[in-house]
């Protein structure tokens, strides 16, 4: 049986004030993220809340270690019709406050099918202060684990883009071969709306366009999916939400 967000908002409110809680609220075996506003306050909570208080609970700290992109990475549930859907102005406007981002993108802020963003940031330190100022008011905001880039079955990395400049094979050979040498180069060119696929063989190869186009913006790089990182299965749908507000009993209103 899930435990009521009204119950879990009195166990943890006695070790400080809580900034917000957040995650698969009401539902059982949903993950939920309690965020104070003092650090020594999260410390109590995770020091006197042990298995024994709720079953199969745990608790963690939030690591913050870089991903394949070499950058510290954030995400978040923008989903249109709901109260939290922001745009992606409100998005830039928000982050940039901690630091300089480095890119946003995401479904979310797209006519596309999907509601998840993701921003990165360059230092670890902007990616922690937004995560402790923006928890609730973005759905499930969180810093994504760390990651890499897999090789695929024939032992490349290979990365994908849709040739909206309308650039040569020629062009992107010698564009892409900066980074290191190409193994190979495949796609559609001609027109704007042809994906192209550059592989190499060494991960630093890649690795170095993938940094040097988040800084350029020249191509909007992604990973192809034969070396993408493992990733969590996601749930058809999207219970994340978060409680700011707490209803209390006649019986508590009356006390004091």
């Amino acid at each position: 049986m899930a435990i009521p967000s009204s119950d879990l908002h009195h166990e943890f409110s006695k070790y400080g004030e809580i900034k917000s809680i957040t995650g698969a609220l009401d539902i059982k075996m949903g993950m939920i993220y309690v965020s104070y506003f003092k650090k020594a306050s999260a410390i109590q909570a995770f020091v006197n809340k042990t298995e024994r208080w709720f079953e199969d609970m745990r608790f963690t700290f939030p690591r913050c270690e870089k991903d394949y992109f070499g950058t510290y990475c954030m995400k978040f549930y923008n989903t249109k019709g709901t109260p939290k859907y922001a745009s992606e102005r409100d998005v830039r406007e928000d982050f940039w406050r901690y630091g300089e981002v480095v890119d946003i993108r995401g479904p979310g802020l797209f006519d596309v099918p999907g509601d998840d963003v993701y921003v990165r940031y360059w230092k670890k330190t902007s990616a922690q202060t937004a995560l402790s100022s923006l928890v609730g008011r973005y759905d499930s905001l969180c810093i994504t684990p760390a990651s890499d880039i897999q090789q695929d079955r024939f032992g490349v990395y290979t990365i994908t883009f849709v040739n909206k400049h309308n650039v040569s094979e020629d062009e992107a050979w010698h564009i892409f071969e900066k980074f290191g040498p190409v193994s190979s180069l495949t796609g559609t060119f001609g027109v704007s709306t042809g994906r192209v696929f550059v592989s190499y063989r060494e991960k630093e190869d890649v690795m170095r366009a993938l940094q040097a186009m988040l800084i350029s913006r020249q191509f909007h790089l992604q990973l192809a999916k034969s070396c993408k990182p493992l990733k969590f299965p996601k749930s058809v749908s999207n219970y994340y939400s978060a409680t700011t507000k707490w209803r209390v009993s006649q019986e508590e209103e009356g006390e004091g």
